[in-house]
């Protein structure tokens, strides 16, 4: 008497290869071997590679069955297709695996379990079988691009994850811009300040600042400050501090197109610092009537010169922004510079009026919530 042998089959679709990869095969017999009575299954993906597979009339004791052997195919159509068909053979007695009744039949799918309960979470899609080739590359590249996306993710926001240490003076000084960035960042870091009072026009620094330089920690910026410790590292210089706070947390441009335009506008921004300093002198001792002179020279030419060369370079200034469309490290360092660095800040607004990209950035930055809030918090001092 003839009787039906439980097989498996399986059908691979492609577009650049005729082949099953072994890792698929494999698959195929973990399926199998745990399929279920009458179990039908259709697979899809919507990715480069689509699958179809089906299955009946698996044995009914586990114990009884083996797989036999494996057999290809392939047939020519507008997509190569390669079939592979797993043939299982049972040992026991053909009565077993003869057709049974209607009513057995009846009886065997009211106890037989949900094919989805059987399916692995991965199985688990759409029933159409995709083949388009354009929309199996559009999803390719899509899924790459969210890859992308999550790394850099994970190699970003270190400092929210793990809290930094900020040591300066008590003072704006070189440290303001990367206090600013982390305000408008809403990121918590430890503010750490070393006082000093100020005998004879000379600051008097704390006791704490001497020991901890013999500790060696400020040896990354050769005994200077600022230091800015995260991570098990030091890092020194004011300026890649900045860069490094900026990266970290988003504000360093969204390519390298837009990093270095950045980088660029920011050195514009510390050649008017350098030649302001040129200006005013010692900051700590009264100034004499020579600096007078030139302060008042610096405040009716030299700074609206200045003011006017940066307008020229400033990207996006209707929208708020130096470059690109979203708050950057040169919106920063421009709004605390025009800001805070000067000693005069009504002759240094009335310097740039004539900049109107350059005031609106400034007034984007300084309407920020954040930035308010750090301006009404932060210690006040004269430097």
């Amino acid at each position: 008497m003839n009787t039906r042998r439980p097989i498996v089959a399986f059908e691979y679709l492609t577009f650049d290869k005729n082949k099953v990869s072994s890792q698929e095969i494999r698959r195929a017999r973990r399926i199998y071997n745990k399929s279920i009575n009458k179990m039908s299954l259709i697979l899809s993906t919507s990715s480069a590679t689509s699958f179809r597979a089906s299955a009946s009339y698996s044995p009914s004791s586990s114990s009884s069955r083996r797989l036999g052997h494996l057999l290809a195919s392939s047939s020519s159509s507008k997509h190569s297709t390669t079939k592979f068909v797993i043939e299982a053979r049972n040992t026991s007695s053909a009565k077993q695996l003869a057709p049974s009744s209607k009513k057995e039949k009846q009886q065997r799918q009211q106890r037989s379990v949900p094919v989805e309960a059987q399916t692995p979470e991965f199985l688990m899609v759409s029933k159409d079988v995709v083949s388009s080739q354009p929309f199996a590359f559009f999803v390719g590249f899509v899924g790459a691009i969210a890859i992308i996306k999550a790394h850099k993710r994970d190699k970003t926001n270190t400092l929210r994850k793990t809290t930094a240490v900020l040591r300066y003076f008590d003072a704006k000084g070189a440290a303001e811009v990367i206090r600013t960035l982390f305000a408008a960042a809403e990121c918590d870091y430890e503010d750490f300040r070393y006082k000093f009072n100020m005998v004879d026009n000379k600051p008097k620094i704390e006791k704490q600042h001497p020991l901890d330089k013999e500790r060696g920690l400020f040896k990354q910026n050769l005994d200077r400050l600022p230091i800015l410790e995260h991570a098990g590292m030091s890092i020194g210089q004011s300026k890649t501090i900045e860069r490094y706070v900026a990266r970290d947390l988003g504000m360093y441009g969204k390519n390298m197109a837009e990093s270095w335009r950045i980088d660029a506008f920011g050195e514009h921004v510390r050649d008017v610092k350098d030649a302001w300093a040129k200006v005013r002198g010692n900051p700590f001792a009264p100034p004499d009537d020579k600096q007078i002179a030139k302060k008042e020279k610096w405040y009716n030419e030299d700074m609206t010169k200045w003011c006017e060369r940066l307008e020229k370079v400033i990207e996006n200034g209707e929208e708020g922004f130096v470059v690109g469309d979203k708050l950057s490290l040169a919106d920063v360092v421009l709004y605390v510079t025009m800001t805070q660095t000067f000693d005069d800040a009504a002759r240094a607004e009335k310097a740039r009026e004539s900049c109107p990209k350059m005031n609106r950035v400034i007034e984007n930055v300084g309407n920020l919530p954040r930035i308010k809030s750090w301006l009404t918090s932060r210690p006040e001092n004269r430097f």
